[in-house]
């Protein structure tokens, strides 16, 4: 029997932890990661809760986890613990790792993972800020644009939710600028990127005004859809801004002034396959406009990365099975 044949179960259990390092990292979570976050946090807590000035604390907040942050964003990884680069790590003098698209939920943008490997991107930055804020008394939401791929934190100061940008905090630190950070939430549309859609993450609230001059689009549909989803383009990337559940032949949305392609999808195998029709679109602000959709394509929801991966298994399992069947089926005398 040659070596592949010998150790056949070791070669399937290599290849399941490759795919799926969770295997691993959770139990590293529970048992280092996180008691190691934890006490970061502990002991920042103890400087904020030192004083009862709202922008005190934010200040002490923002200062505390910008530093030794590495922002991973755009930047290619080192190395990364699986093939789909859903755990990337990034070596700056310390191994750092990034749970950028965890199997399990818990790990996404977790505090306790943030505060030991610190890094990540605006998403994670936020992330830690909300959750030390919020422990420190402060009430937040965490809010995002999915369109233009950033995310910061709102905090509630006199009864009025407020713009706290940590990643404005982290560019002034880190380029030399002097950007408001806080109380600031049009600066991404009016410097950075026009923005989309702007929703609270936990309510999945409508906040787009406070951040953009919208303009109206409104979609007729010749023929009932289960769903419109909007995407824009971000630096050559095709993202989506917001995808809606309709019941309806008639749906209006606000959006900020940019262009959008708008689709409209029936499903035909929930998940997998849907009927589809697509459209562009140029909405501008303070303006209606109006486009018309018929879902008669066939196109394909599943993600070409969980196809690999359930495939991947799939032949590890028949592999496993075979060899089952060999070492219980008897042999000729």
């Amino acid at each position: 029997m040659n070596w592949f044949g010998e150790n056949y179960k070791l070669i399937v259990i290599l290849i399941l932890i490759w795919l799926l390092p969770e295997i691993f990292l959770y139990p590293l979570f529970l048992l280092v990661i996180k008691p190691a976050g934890e006490k970061e946090i502990n002991d920042i807590l103890f400087q904020v809760n030192k004083t009862n000035n709202t922008f005190e604390k934010l200040e002490i907040i923002a200062e505390w986890e910008t530093r030794n942050f590495t922002n991973t964003y755009n930047k290619l990884p080192t190395f990364t613990l699986d093939p789909f680069f859903r755990y990337p790590i990034y070596y700056d003098g310390s191994i750092k790792v990034r749970a950028s698209a965890p199997l399990l939920p818990e790990l996404s943008n977790n505090p306790y993972w943030i505060a030991f490997f610190r890094d990540g991107a605006c998403g994670e930055l936020a992330a830690l800020f909300s959750d030390v804020a919020t422990k420190a008394g402060l009430e937040t939401r965490i809010v995002r644009t999915e369109g233009e791929d950033h995310t910061w934190v709102e905090i509630k100061i006199n009864g009025t939710w407020m713009h706290v940008g940590p990643t404005l905090f982290y560019i002034n630190r880190y380029n030399n600028r002097n950007v408001r950070w806080i109380d600031n939430p049009r600066y991404y549309d009016s410097h950075w990127f026009s923005v989309s859609r702007v929703f609270v993450m936990e309510t999945n609230k409508d906040i787009t005004e406070k951040c953009t001059d919208v303009g109206v689009l409104i979609i007729n549909l010749s023929e009932p859809a289960d769903r419109i989803v909007i995407k824009t383009m971000k630096n050559g990337k095709e993202r989506e801004v917001t995808s809606l559940d309709v019941n309806a032949l008639t749906v209006k949305v606000e959006l900020g002034g940019k262009r959008y392609t708008v689709t409209a999808e029936r499903d035909l195998v929930p998940n997998f396959v849907v009927f589809q029709g697509t459209r562009e679109v140029e909405v501008i602000e303070g303006k209606q406009v109006a486009i018309n959709l018929s879902a008669t394509n066939i196109g394909f929801k599943i993600p070409l990365y969980l196809s690999i991966v359930f495939l991947s298994e799939v032949v590890a399992t028949v592999i496993l099975l075979k060899r089952k069947r060999k070492e219980i089926t008897p042999t000729s005398p």
